[in-house]
C-alpha cells in the first residue's frame, strides 16, 4: 500500500508532497480529490490543485460524497485516478458519509491495485482502524454531530493517527493516557509533518511523537521504520511524567458554508 497522512495546511509540507508525486511515478497523473462535506471545501480544493500544480499534475477531479451517485460511475471514477486525496474537517460525518456511500470498499479496492491514498487531519484518521483520535481531548475535539457509535475506521494502517498535535503538557497527557487503552502506536503529528507507508515500512516526516502504553518519544524526522522495531523502542524508552496545566474549554467558531459546486468538477485541462 502506499498512503500519505498529513496532519494539516502548512507551507512545510514540501517533504510529503513531493513523496506524493514520488509515489505516484508517472508523469499527467489523475487525482480525484473528495472532500468530508460538498459545503464547505473549494478552498481545500483549490489549496490541492495549486499545490500539485506545481509538480505538473494537470487533471484533478473533485468528487462530492454528499451527492448521489451510482457506484459504477463511482467505481470508474476510482478507477481513473492514480491518487486520492480525502480532506480535512469533521472526522465522524466523513466516516459515516464513506460507510453510507460505501466508499470504504471502493477505497480499499484502489490502494490494493497501487493507487497513492493521501489523508489529511479527518482524511488520515479514517484510513486508520479508529477514529477515536477525533473525540479528544475535551477542549480540542471534533463534535460528533451526526451520533456516530461505531468509531471503526478503514483499518488501513496499524496505528492511530492525532494530527494538528503540540507537546504541551495538555495534549501530552491526554495521549499518554490514550495510548495504554489501545493496542496501536498512537502519533501525535504536528502540522507541516506526517507519515508516509509505502509496503509495509512507516516514514515520519516534520515533528511526529510516539505514544506506545504511557510511554512517549519524540520520532527522528524521515526515519523510516517498521512497526515492530517502533514497539521495540517504545519498551526501552523512560515513560514520562507530564503535569497537566489547567484549561479552559474553546467554544468551535462558526462554520462557513459556500456555494456547493456540482457533484463531480470534470478533469480540469
Amino acid at each position: 500500500m502506499k498512503l500519505v497522512l498529513y496532519s494539516g495546511y502548512d507551507k512545510d509540507n514540501t517533504a510529503l508532497d513531493r513523496e506524493v508525486i514520488r509515489l505516484i511515478g508517472k508523469k499527467n497523473p489523475r487525482i480525484v480529490f473528495i472532500p468530508s462535506t460538498s459545503h464547505a471545501h473549494d478552498f481545500e480544493f483549490d489549496y490541492v490543485r495549486e499545490t500539485f500544480g506545481e509538480y505538473g499534475v494537470k487533471k484533478m477531479a473533485l468528487f462530492n460524497i454528499d451527492h448521489p451517485y451510482s457506484l459504477p460511475d463511482a467505481e470508474l471514477i476510482f478507477n481513473s485516478a492514480d491518487m486520492i486525496y480525502l480532506s480535512g474537517g469533521n472526522t465522524f460525518y466523513f466516516m459515516k458519509s464513506i460507510y453510507r456511500n460505501h466508499l470504504d470498499r471502493l477505497l480499499l479496492k484502489f490502494v490494493l491495485r497501487g493507487g497513492v491514498l493521501v489523508g489529511l487531519s479527518a482524511g488520515a484518521i479514517v484510513m486508520t482502524p479508529s477514529i477515536a483520535t477525533a473525540s479528544y481531548p475535551k477542549f480540542d475535539r471534533d463534535e460528533n454531530t451526526v451520533g456516530l457509535r461505531n468509531f471503526e475506521a478503514l483499518g488501513l494502517v496499524d496505528f492511530e493517527f492525532f494530527p494538528h498535535f503540540s507537546p504541551d503538557p495538555e495534549y501530552s497527557v491526554e495521549l499518554l493516557k490514550q495510548s495504554k487503552l489501545i493496542k496501536h502506536p498512537l502519533y501525535g503529528v504536528g502540522d507541516g509533518g506526517g507519515i508516509v507507508v509505502e509496503n509495509g515500512r512507516l516514514s515520519f516526516f516534520g515533528n511526529v511523537w510516539a505514544h506506545i502504553n504511557g510511554y512517549g518519544f519524540k520520532v527522528n524526522s524521515a526515519e523510516s521504520l517498521v512497526l515492530s522495531k517502533i514497539k521495540k523502542k517504545a519498551k526501552t524508552s523512560v515513560k514520562k511524567t507530564v503535569k497537566a496545566s489547567s484549561q479552559q474549554k474553546t467554544k468551535p467558531g462558526p462554520i462557513s458554508k459556500p456555494k456547493q459546486s456540482k457533484h463531480l468538477k470534470k478533469w480540469s485541462r
